[in-house]
């Protein structure tokens, strides 16, 4: 079931990016990149980066995975005993995919920030700001 719920929210998104004609998002708009550039900054549209399209993919299909787990109680950290290396206190989301699926540590870091960035959105979303 939160697979499936991670399933859905992947889907939702990258169909409404795919399909979205009328309005694209700014983040995909050529002529806001063009315009980045002038001021030397080096950016590409999210269509064209494959890298951070990655990250977004892998924090919105798991983002119910950490959700569950915080709802269910468990602490999203183990508690670390005295002996224990830094891998006892790492995340269920890093252990999931630094260890399961292979992924670097830097890009399960940036995965986790992405889920966190998207926990205060949504926290400051709810309080009416």
């Amino acid at each position: 079931e939160i697979f499936i719920d991670g399933l859905h929210i992947l889907t939702t998104t990258h169909n409404h990016l795919c399909d979205c004609k009328a309005k694209i998002p700014i983040w995909c708009e050529k002529k806001r990149v063009s315009a980045a550039a002038t001021y030397g900054v080096q950016e590409m549209t999210l269509v064209n980066d494959e890298e951070s399209r990655r990250r977004l993919w892998y924090a919105s299909f798991l983002k119910p995975l950490r959700d569950h787990f915080r709802t269910q109680g468990h602490t999203e950290q183990a508690k670390a005993g005295a002996r224990q290396g830094k891998k006892a206190s790492r995340s269920v989301i890093m252990k999931l995919m630094v260890d399961e699926l292979k992924r670097p540590l830097r890009e399960s870091e940036s995965v986790e920030a992405i889920m966190k960035a998207s926990d205060d959105f949504t926290n400051l979303l709810n309080a009416g700001c």
